[in-house]
Order: structure tokens, then sequence, then C-alpha cells
């Protein structure tokens, strides 16, 4: 325990001190030789004093229900995550059992490995502050307006508090009721279901969804035509802080906590929308793509491989494509008796979903967390080049159609080197981004 609690504080001094932070929403960070390769969201949201008195969540995590940013998709839904304790919600412990069962034991997982799985899962799920659904936003042509807004109805009075279940509720009622409708009457090519990482505040996630769009469009032509689902969630500490030091700092030492935080959002909320409200909702059929970012590709993960938990799952077989882009979690994940997760994403193979994660040598984030081989670093990639029962390596090419050129078609998670043409932890919204997510989506989900 003393070892591992060594190691959880060198690799966190080891992060504060590789990772570069912006101040400023209008800095811009360049990474490699290439202006294209910039950040145009930014990396936080100015503070602002328009709270309720009744509230307590991190401003950063609910402007929009506040109508302060004006970010927008241009198609779809952004669903808001907060945490709150749970008094304040009406969330006793382990409510989550209403939604959730526990791990079984399997062909893969036999009674100590279930045991391990189950008892993270009753910590990540157990914190003080769970998290919960506060506001569903609906967006069409850019202009968004609420479908469910729980800040909004305690400020008109018509609720006394924020509330847990009515979140998880607004999912079906709200949601999946108008993602039928919207899918019914637009005229969508595809579903993304995307999730941001660590230390992205509401504004800068619903940019970076946008983005990655914009640049996958550029080369799937007009019949390209996405509905979007995006997370955000409270991905940092102190991210409406106006003082920068503070904000730093806070952004540092929640490493760990947000670990669990994302892993919680994919286990419970990523779960029901992946594999209850979409595959529910779609009835077109439409290709589904997950699409995660750093912390984000846990939500993504879990959102896939916690199917088996959802008591009201309708489908079985997850989406067409997973994309991983720069994990930050343990490639032990995916390996059979490795780490001290009970390597939950074993089960793979059981799932017709094609995972797609992305690593680059140049990515200083991952690389820099010593207590785990993080897929999206110089470790996990290492790693994941000698484990060939689990991973499909491609090693660096010149460019993104080249590394899809050299994926084979097998079932193993494929990992593709990537650094030479991802220069960062957060170099995600570049044009060779959306070459590989439109070439991939050619390659395994096309609505053709």
């Amino acid at each position: 325990m003393i070892i591992s609690r060594f190691f959880v504080l060198v690799s966190a001094v080891l992060v504060l001190a590789s990772t570069q932070v912006s101040f400023s929403q209008d800095t811009v960070e360049i990474w490699g030789d290439d202006p294209a390769h910039q950040n145009y969201c930014g990396k936080y949201s100015e503070s602002w004093n328009n709270r309720n008195p009744n509230e307590s969540i991190n401003d950063a995590y609910n402007r929009l229900a506040h109508g302060q940013i004006n970010e927008f998709i241009p198609n779809g839904f952004i669903v808001a995550v907060e945490k709150e304790t749970r008094s304040k919600i009406n969330a006793p412990k382990n409510s989550h059992r209403t939604y959730l069962d526990k791990f079984v034991n399997t062909a893969d997982a036999g009674f100590i490995t279930t045991g391990a799985r189950n008892r993270l899962m009753r910590a990540i799920l157990n914190q003080s502050k769970p998290q919960f659904v506060s506001h569903v936003y609906k967006f069409s042509n850019g202009v968004g307006t609420a479908a469910f807004n729980q800040h909004a109805e305690i400020i008109a009075g018509t609720r006394t508090n924020l509330d847990y279940s009515d979140g998880i509720n607004a999912l079906l009622s709200k949601l999946q009721t108008g993602l039928a409708s919207e899918l019914d009457t637009g005229n969508y090519s595809h579903i993304f279901f995307m999730s941001m990482g660590w230390h992205n505040d509401q504004r800068v996630s619903i940019c970076r969804y946008r983005m990655i769009i914009e640049q996958t469009a550029k080369h799937l032509g007009e019949d390209f035509n996405p509905l979007v689902i995006g997370m955000t969630w409270p991905s940092s500490w102190f991210s409406d802080a106006s003082i920068g030091i503070i904000e730093k700092f806070g952004h540092k030492i929640s490493v760990f906590n947000k670990a669990n935080d994302s892993d919680e959002v994919g286990i419970l909320y990523g779960n029901k929308i992946l594999n209850r409200i979409i595959p529910a909702a779609n009835t077109k059929n439409l290709p589904v793509i997950a699409i995660g970012h750093s912390f984000g590709t846990r939500v993504i993960g879990r959102s896939v491989f916690s199917l088996p938990l959802l008591k009201d799952a309708v489908d079985k077989d997850g989406p067409e494509l997973a994309i991983l882009l720069q994990p930050a979690h343990s490639l032990n994940r995916f390996v059979r008796g490795e780490g001290v997760e009970g390597y939950p994403y074993v089960g793979f193979s059981d799932i017709q979903t094609k995972i797609i994660a992305t690593t680059s040598r140049k990515d200083k984030a991952n690389s820099a967390a010593v207590h785990a081989k993080y897929l999206g670093g110089l470790w996990g990639l290492k790693k994941a080049e000698k484990e060939t029962e689990y991973f499909e390596f491609v090693e660096e090419m010149t460019n993104p159609s080249d590394s899809i050129a050299k994926i084979e078609d097998t079932h193993l998670v494929t990992v593709i080197d990537a650094s030479l043409y991802i220069f960062d932890h957060n170099d995600v919204m570049s044009p060779e981004t959306g070459e590989l997510i439109a070439g991939l989506i050619q390659k395994y989900a096309s609505n053709d």
C-alpha cells in the first residue's frame, strides 16, 4: 500500500511538471511545426457570478443551463453531468443498484477477479459526491434549447432542489423521446456518442465536439450528417477559479479523483445512453460511433464494456466503432490477469464493436503516468507492441490513411502509433485526426 501511494504521488508530480496549462481562453497552443495542429478551444472559461444562491455546483459545468455559453454542436444533444453531496440530490448510498447489476463470474474472470471488479465499481459509484444529470440541451442547426434543466426549474420556483433520480429519468423521458423524434424526421447519416477528458469544462468540451465533427466532415462529403450526443462532466477541481495558479493547482491534484469520476460517468450514464437510449431510438439502424479523448476514453470504454451490468439494456452488440484518442487509462484493462482493476475490458472479443486506439511517443501527459501504462503514451505503446494476443499494433506512418491501410481484419484491439501526426496529448482537433476518424468510419461504420 505504501509503495502504491508512493508511485501515485510521484506520478502526480511528474504530470504537474510535464503538462502545460493555459490560463486564458485567447491563448492558442501550437503543437509541432504545422499551425493546423493547435488548440482553438482554449482551456477553461472565465469565472462568473450568476449562480443561484440555492445551488452549490461548479459553474464551469452548468453554464449551458444558465445561457452563458455561445458554443454549439450542429445537431444533437449535450448531456450535462455534475457532482453534489448525496443529501442535496436525494441520492442515498447504493442508489446505482436500481439501474445496475453486479459483475458475475465469466470464462475470463473467476471469483477473485469478479470480486475485484465489484469492489472497484462500488468504490467508484459510492463516492460521497455522486454525479447526476442536471440538464440536457438539444441543438438544431447550431441553436440550443433546453430539453431538461433542473437549474432553470429551481430559478423558476418549480423545483426546490436538484435530484439524482430525476436526472436519470430525464434520460428516458426527454433524451430518448427527443432523440427518437429527431432521428425519425432528420436526414442523418450516423450517430456519434462523444466524451472529452480531464480538465475540459463544458464550453471547451462542446467546442471540441464541434471541431472534431468539422474536421471529419472535410473527408466524407455532403452525405455525412451526424447527430451528436456529447457528455459534459466535472472533469477538474477549481475550473471556475479566476486566479490562474488556483485553477492549475486544482487541475493537477484532481487527477485521481477525476479518473474515478470518468469511470462513474461511463458505467452508469454512458452505459445507459449507448446501450439503452440510442438503440431504442435508432429505428433506422444508423451506424453508431463512440469517440473519447483522454479520460473521455474511460467514459467510452466503460460505456461499451459495462453493457452486461445495465438492467434495461436494449443493444447486446454495442456500437459499430469505438475510437479512443490518446487513452488515459491502463492498457491492462484489456489484458487478462494484469493490473489491479480486474481487467474489465478483456471481453472485447464478445462484442461486435471495432475498437481503435491512438498512441503517440509525443504524448508527454500520458507518458508521465508512472503508476500505470496509459495506452495513449510511450509506456502503453511499448507494451501494446508486445501484447500480440490482445492488440494489433500499427507502426508509425506518415499519415492516417497509411495507418488505416495497415489494419488487418482481426477482432483484436487496434493500437495505432500516431507519433508522426499527433504531437501532443491534446492534439486531437487537427486535419489528420479528422482524416483518421473519416477513414475509420468508411472502413467500419459506413452508411452506404
